[in-house]
């Protein structure tokens, strides 16, 4: 499955993050033993985290995946799962002006 460009985006933007606070990151990588593979896996100090980026389409399409991965977090502490939603920012509506013939 392609990946949706602000998905890609987010996906770049945490790794950077989590990298200058000293996280060990990898990207699309295998989760352990489990055979699944998780977007970003970040680690540091005895810590895993588990981060997904989804969009909605994404989210509906991979959701036994995500619940998969869910499962298997919560199984093995002290790991952790991320959930991060990709979403388009907001348009924003237009307050409709008012018209001549009603001021």
């Amino acid at each position: 499955m392609s990946r949706d460009a602000l998905e890609l985006e987010e996906i770049a933007a945490l790794s950077v993050r989590y990298r200058r606070l000293g996280f060990d990151v990898c990207v699309d990588s295998p989760v352990e033993e489990s055979g699944l593979r998780a977007d970003i896996l970040v680690r540091k100090g005895g810590r895993t985290l588990i981060i997904e980026v989804k969009n909605a389409q994404s989210l509906r399409s991979e959701a036994e995946r995500v619940k998969a991965l869910i499962r298997y977090s919560d199984a093995h502490p002290p790991m952790r799962f991320d959930l991060v939603l990709a979403n388009p920012p907001a348009k924003r509506r237009r307050k409709p002006k008012a018209s001549a013939a009603t001021a």
